[in-house]
């Protein structure tokens, strides 16, 4: 037991400190001009306005989508993520991208989302099968200023596929 209570001793000397073990950082205050930035880009996904979602994009950004077919999908400058999503707008067309929660440190921000939709055309790899979906993911973006400079989205591929009939 002794053991134990002093554990929990350091363990609360430490926290009262503000130490923490190295390699650990603290967390840095959140960056409300990127999260606002960041909210508004949600925003206009959900209510289906891609160009003013691209807007929300640096000229140079860069999106890393992990989940997306074999190899994942990169896409760099603003024109390819605009055209990527008008892909994404007509291979759903009812497609809800629902923030489920929002978590922010400095000027990066992470949401965890769901998305539902029915696959009304071709996308990607995937014949338009009139299916409707449901699944989630999470996206990290890096905020510069009010754009986004760097994105990685992260979501189970084959769990798409499989509700496309696609196994």
């Amino acid at each position: 037991m002794s053991v134990v209570r002093n554990w929990l001793a350091c363990s609360v000397v430490v926290a009262i400190l503000g130490l923490t073990r190295p390699g650990i950082a603290a967390a840095e205050a959140v960056d409300a001009g990127a999260l606002a930035a960041a909210k508004e880009a949600m925003e206009a996904f959900q209510t289906a306005d891609y160009v003013r979602w691209a807007s929300y994009y640096a000229d140079d950004a860069v999106i890393e989508d992990v989940g997306s077919g074999k190899e994942g999908r990169r896409l760099e400058g603003k024109k390819a993520i605009l055209d990527w999503f008008k892909i994404v707008a007509d291979s759903w067309a009812d497609a809800t991208y629902k923030p489920l929660r929002v978590v922010a440190e400095g000027r990066t921000v992470m949401w965890e989302w769901r998305w539902e939709g029915t696959q009304t055309k071709d996308f990607v790899d995937a014949k338009g099968s009139g299916r409707k979906v449901d699944f989630r993911g999470v996206t990290i973006w890096d905020v510069e200023g009010d754009k986004i400079k760097h994105e990685v989205t992260i979501y189970n591929y084959s769990t798409l596929l499989h509700q496309l009939g696609k196994d």
